[in-house]
């Protein structure tokens, strides 16, 4: 019509890509022992969990691996609300997701997923196994998925319910 100014189809900008939403290797919102934590990585924050202390993560999906030093809780917000991913990470110590380290932890209410090593390292990495022979966990509603093996131990002694494991539990020979 009149006054219309028109443009041809190859001057018209393309629409911007749109990069997939980012998956945060910090946490925000945890508090351990009620007290909210600043944004963190995960090791950071298993690392300054106390004996005894609950470590409270938020809903959401982080990035991030780590050793669990203390006889403390890990407790996430639910199985598939809470996700600890190793995409594009090496698993602590070349072992799990997450490596209790002291006896007497318990991990509840998350999902761990995508744990990954090469051949020459065993192909074997876990969502959780034990530093060493004789560590006690239990694992209450905790799902594992997506890494190349579900549980690995120490035949240490492990306590569960509720929870899946997508893939098999081995025992490591040490």
């Amino acid at each position: 019509g009149a006054g219309e100014t028109w443009m041809p189809q190859s001057a018209i900008p393309a629409a911007p890509a749109t990069a997939p939403a980012a998956t945060p290797s910090t946490i925000s919102g945890a508090t351990i022992g009620g007290t909210a934590q600043a944004a963190n990585t995960l090791a950071a924050l298993l690392t300054a969990t106390p004996a005894g202390a609950t470590l409270l993560l938020p809903a959401g999906t982080f990035v991030g691996t780590g050793a669990i030093p203390n006889a403390c809780t890990v407790n996430g917000s639910g199985m598939g609300k809470t996700i600890i991913d190793g995409t594009g990470i090496t698993p602590n110590q070349n072992k799990a997701l997450l490596v209790p380290s002291a006896s007497g932890i318990t991990i509840s209410n998350l999902t761990l997923q995508t744990s990954s090593i090469s051949a020459a390292l065993g192909n074997n990495a876990a969502g959780v196994r034990e530093s060493a022979a004789g560590i006690a966990y239990t694992l209450n509603a905790v799902e594992v998925t997506g890494c190349q093996d579900g549980l690995l131990t120490f035949a240490s002694n492990i306590t569960g319910s509720g929870g899946y494991t997508h893939k098999f539990f081995k025992v490591a020979r040490s």
